[in-house]
Formats: structure tokens, C-alpha cells, sequence
């Protein structure tokens, strides 16, 4: 007889991979109290999990088709009283059987408001599939089946971080073979931010910056040759760390000041471009 006490972690799949057979083999984290576990599968970014194994062990072999990307996700279960259950989820895991090569040297950049992701071409590959998933997302998910190497994501929000992985696409008279998947690459479009107010006492110069969705902090440059070259004076840590101040070299000279946003990612450091600028005399 079960009891009261629902479950509280989470599973989490740890791996799945490709056997030699073909198969692919899935293990996942146990979760304290959960009786048992249910693998859904599904074979389409579109379609319906589907039920295919009960487990009390934390690991599945599974017949797939090979050059074909499948979608999995764990369901911990543990009756209570009477014929209630509890049930928690895991996040989803994709996974393919291919020997196709995936495609390597994935690079990211901003450009005008957009994330543009490149990556090196693949011999015989008619296509590739653009995989995204950002923090609030637990599937990685086609968005995009680009001819060349490049596509640009104009889809995105100031401050998110994106995480893109790339496989090649082979088509042949109406077959459709999918890759393996790429390393992943981040890339996140970031705001620059603004300096709202300054206030001027003698060489101290206090700014007042915007806060930017999403930064880490905020970095503050100075010119002293109106505006030729730009010199880091000042770097804040923390969205709302918005307040500089900055000691001018020299008395009434004017100087010229403009902030970027900057985050924190896996891969480095992300540094937005630089805000308008803004010139300011000392006294």
C-alpha cells in the first residue's frame, strides 16, 4: 500500500547512446520513493510522446531506426493512497543512431539584433537542421533547415541565452537521413544599455546607467581624444550595479563616455556593442 508522501525530485537522463547493434540505451538518475519509471517517446519535434516501457531500473535499450532523430523523456511514478499516483517528469533528451559526420566549428555572432550561427559544410550533406533551446526550454527543437551553412535567428529576446546544436541532412531519391548532432554553441543578443544622467564635481564624473535585461554587469569606456580611442575606466557586476564614478585625468577638458552590456556565458565572456555616447566636461 502506497502513502501520502508524494515525490519530490526529478529524473534526470544522463545518457543515451548509440550501441553497436543499432540500439540506443538510455540511463537516467533515481528518484527517491519512485516505484517505477515510464520511457515516452516520440519521432517527430511536432508529435505526441508515447508510451513505451515501464522500468524499475534506471536504464532502457530501445529499437530505433537508424538516421532518424528521436525525442525521449523519463516519468518517476509512485502509488499513494488508494489509486492516486504522484508523477514527476524529466526534461527531454534528443538522440540519433547515425553515422552521418555532424557539422563542426559552429560559430555565433550578434549582428543587428539577431544571433547568426555558421558552421563548416559537410560532404554530400543536402542540408542541416538548426536545433535551439534556450534556459526556460527542456527540448532542444528544430528550428530551421537551411541549404548552406549559415542561418540567422531573428526570433530571439535581449538578455536569453540560446543553445544551438546542427545536423546534417541527406536527401537521396525521397529518402530523408538525418545526422548526429554537433557540439552545442551559445549565443545570446544582448542590449548595450544607455548612460541616463551624469553629475560633474570638479574631475569625478558619477553616471547613471539603464538596466539591461539578462547582463551580468556593465562596462563603462572613456575617450580623451575626442573620441578616437576608447579606454575601460570602469566594470560593474550585477544587472543593477548602474552607478560609476570616474576621476577625469585633467580639469575643463571634455571627454566623451559609452557603456556596453556584458554576460557571463559557458564559452566567455559576450560584450555587447557600445551605447550612444556622451560628452562630458569636467570642471
Amino acid at each position: 500500500m502506497g502513502d501520502f508522501v508524494k515525490l519530490r525530485g526529478r529524473p534526470k537522463i544522463k545518457k543515451v547512446i548509440p550501441l553497436e547493434d543499432g540500439r540506443l540505451k538510455l540511463s537516467w538518475k533515481a528518484v527517491e520513493g519512485a516505484e517505477k519509471y515510464a520511457v515516452l517517446r516520440k519521432d517527430s519535434p511536432d508529435g505526441e510522446f508515447e508510451h513505451i516501457k515501464w522500468r524499475k531500473k534506471q536504464s532502457f535499450i530501445d529499437e530505433v531506426q537508424k538516421d532518424k532523430t528521436y525525442w525521449y523523456k523519463i516519468v518517476a511514478s509512485k502509488t499513494l493512497e488508494g489509486k492516486k499516483k504522484s508523477t514527476r517528469e524529466s526534461a527531454v533528451k534528443s538522440a540519433i543512431v547515425s553515422d552521418i559526420e555532424p557539422p563542426v566549428n559552429l560559430s555565433v555572432e550578434t549582428v543587428d539584433g539577431a544571433i547568426v550561427v555558421t558552421w563548416d559544410k559537410v560532404s554530400k550533406a543536402s542540408g542541416y537542421i538548426v536545433n535551439r533551446k534556450n534556459a526556460f526550454s527542456s527540448q532542444m527543437l528544430p528550428v530551421s533547415e537551411p541549404k548552406k551553412c549559415r542561418f540567422v535567428d531573428k526570433n530571439v529576446v535581449s538578455g536569453q541565452v540560446y543553445h544551438y546544436s546542427v545536423q546534417s541532412l541527406i536527401k537521396n531519391d525521397g529518402e530523408i537521413k538525418q545526422g548526429n548532432f554537433s557540439d552545442v554553441a551559445l549565443g545570446v543578443c544582448l542590449d548595450s544599455g544607455e548612460i541616463l544622467s551624469y553629475k560633474v564635481s570638479g574631475k569625478k564624473v558619477n553616471l547613471s546607467l539603464r538596466i539591461v535585461a539578462g547582463a551580468d554587469g556593465y562596462i563603462v569606456e572613456r575617450s580623451d581624444d575626442n573620441g578616437e580611442t576608447f579606454n575601460e575606466v570602469a566594470k560593474t557586476e550585477g544587472i543593477t550595479d548602474i552607478y560609476v564614478c570616474d576621476k577625469t585625468p585633467a580639469h575643463f577638458k571634455s571627454y566623451i563616455y559609452r557603456v556596453k552590456a556584458f554576460k557571463i556565458l559557458k564559452t566567455g565572456e559576450y560584450v555587447s556593442v557600445h551605447s550612444k555616447s556622451v560628452s562630458i566636461k569636467s570642471k
